[in-house]
């Protein structure tokens, strides 16, 4: 399996001049079967490597690039990478401002929705479980509920809109600019302000 893996492995400069026991004969020349080989340390980094790409590959902009172009999750979180990296971007796409905004305020949704779920089992007389502590067990009951929800609606949704946005500004700009050239302005007026 080393022939394989040595085959795929691009060269180092600290290990292309290594080989593998080099045998000497009587006259001082290497025998035949010395081949280089690379050191298991540059073997083991080139596979973290790999591997660590395979990685970034799996991304939230991946799903954008399967609904336009029809890549596979792989294929497209690595065009989109490679979108970003190009446009030097990856700053901007590595801020989770807006996921943190949308997290924010599905912890709020949640909690408002434990306080309703506190109000209908006080005032209505509604048991939501026979535990012994009703007002905690209603509140948490109602938060995981509006949590979940809207969580599904907030990140879910406005979340990968926001996503899809980004990845169809930094792909096709003049195409933006083209269809819609009033939104385009706004938003390179912003973002000369902000990123440029």
């Amino acid at each position: 399996w080393t022939s394989a893996l040595n085959k795929h492995v691009p060269a180092n400069s600290e290990d292309s001049g290594k080989q593998e026991n080099e045998n000497t004969g009587n006259d001082g020349e290497q025998a035949q079967d010395a081949v280089p080989v690379r050191t298991l340390g540059g073997q083991i980094r080139n596979f973290l490597w790999r591997v660590g790409r395979k990685l970034q590959a799996c991304n939230r902009w991946a799903y954008t690039y399967i609904g336009m172009y029809n890549y596979s999750f792989i294929e497209g979180g690595e065009k989109a990478i490679q979108l970003f990296e190009t446009r030097e971007w990856m700053d901007i796409v590595r801020d989770n401002l807006i996921q943190n905004n949308l997290l924010m305020a599905s912890i709020v949704i949640g909690g408002s929705s434990g306080l309703v779920s506190v109000v209908v089992e006080e005032v209505d007389g509604y048991t939501f479980t026979s535990l012994n502590q009703p007002i905690v067990t209603s509140f948490w009951i109602g938060f995981v509920l509006g949590f979940i929800l809207s969580n599904v609606l907030l990140l879910g949704v406005v979340g990968s809109a926001v996503n899809t946005i980004l990845v169809c500004f930094a792909a096709h700009p003049f195409e933006f600019d083209r269809n819609h050239p009033r939104l385009s302005r706004e938003m390179r007026e912003v973002w000369s302000q902000q990123v440029w």
